[in-house]
């Protein structure tokens, strides 16, 4: 079976990561090797070295799509979650992992994602003690066209994992 990547994005406390691990935990079941990356994880690591300024945003997804293509290549669906906040860093995205790419727009509204924000972080950039914060400080640029985009304000986390389960498990029809 060849590989895919599955590009979930979207603005902070959006759903992605919860929605990327449901997802993957269901392609799993389905008997399909999976595996996952996340920007949390990955800053912690191989990306421990960037901050958060656009140019190191732009590093930090350039590497993850990277390592995500060379698992896809390797016939591994690569279930990635990260915020991804321009077109052109989208675009980029786009040109290294190519035809095995599936961008999902976790398009969750703001005002919800600043009430699921647990940490704080939204309420920090909005009293200006947070810098280059996606959304507040920072922009986030929402897509013009996707092929699929799910609000997880709208649907609990089954209802969006049974819609992206459904999508992707007609791209290995």
């Amino acid at each position: 079976m060849e590989g895919q990547v599955i590009w979930f994005f979207g603005r902070p406390c959006a759903g992605k990561t919860s929605l990327a691990n449901s997802v993957k935990n269901e392609m799993l079941a389905r008997g399909v090797k999976t595996i996952s990356f996340d920007g949390d994880e990955l800053r912690k690591g191989i990306n421990k070295d960037l901050g958060f300024s656009i140019a190191d945003r732009q590093e930090n997804i350039r590497r993850a799509a990277e390592l995500a293509a060379l698992f896809a290549r390797k016939g591994y669906w690569v279930v990635c979650s990260f915020v991804t906040p321009t077109k052109e860093i989208r675009e980029m995205v786009d040109q290294i992992i190519g035809r095995a790419l599936l961008m999902v727009f976790v398009s969750t509204p703001l005002e919800v994602c600043m009430a699921r924000d647990t940490k704080g972080h939204y309420k920090r950039a909005q009293a200006g003690e947070l810098a280059n914060f996606t959304g507040i400080t920072s922009p986030f640029e929402e897509p013009l066209h996707i092929a699929l985009s799910i609000d997880c304000g709208k649907f609990s986390l089954e209802e969006a994992t049974q819609v992206c389960s459904d999508h992707l498990l007609k791209l290995t029809d």
